[in-house]
């Protein structure tokens, strides 16, 4: 019952922080915490919501707090690295980014942010790298996410267009 009062929490806070209703977001991760205390993942979600409404000193607590409880949570080391990174901390932002891909490679995330880091600290040969992999891998992701029908429409799109580059090249002839 508890478990299921937990998740519930934890669905309608994901809910909301789709719809950017941080509000809402916030009383759910907290009534998932009341469940459950220990939730790293609610931990991290309400340090997200800090982070969106710039209050990153305190942000900081609550991915710190995250991981006590789950050391392997990446996207909580990613996200303390966001709070580092806004305070212009980024010898520390780097760090967290770091311990991010160390738990998860494949981080399109962390791998953006660690060039934004990079970037921010003037080693711009080193920044590019990241950001590319980090758009590889989101667009990696986003095309794992495709439904049928998103694709279809992809293709359909490719058709149409296809079809009127040879209208063209026809008329010009």
């Amino acid at each position: 019952m508890v478990n299921d009062r937990y998740e519930g929490h934890i669905q309608s806070g994901d809910e909301a922080m789709k719809l950017h209703n941080f509000d809402e977001a916030w009383e759910c991760f907290q009534a998932a915490l009341a469940c459950n205390p220990q939730s790293a993942y609610a931990l991290n979600k309400l340090g997200v919501i800090l982070c969106r409404r710039t209050k990153f000193e305190e942000a900081i607590t609550y991915f710190t707090k995250a991981l006590e409880y789950d050391p392997m949570l990446a996207a909580a080391y990613n996200n303390m690295g966001n709070a580092h990174l806004e305070l212009k901390r980024y010898d520390e932002a780097k760090v967290y980014y770091e311990k991010a891909l160390a738990l998860n490679p494949d981080y399109a995330s962390a791998h953006h942010n660690l060039g934004v880091v990079l970037r921010r600290q003037g080693e711009f040969f080193k920044a590019i790298p990241k950001l590319k992999k980090g758009d590889r891998l989101q667009e990696r992701q986003q095309r794992k996410e495709m439904t049928p029908k998103d694709k279809m429409i992809g293709l359909i799109g490719v058709a149409i267009i296809a079809a009127i580059i040879v209208i063209i090249m026809l008329l010009i002839r």
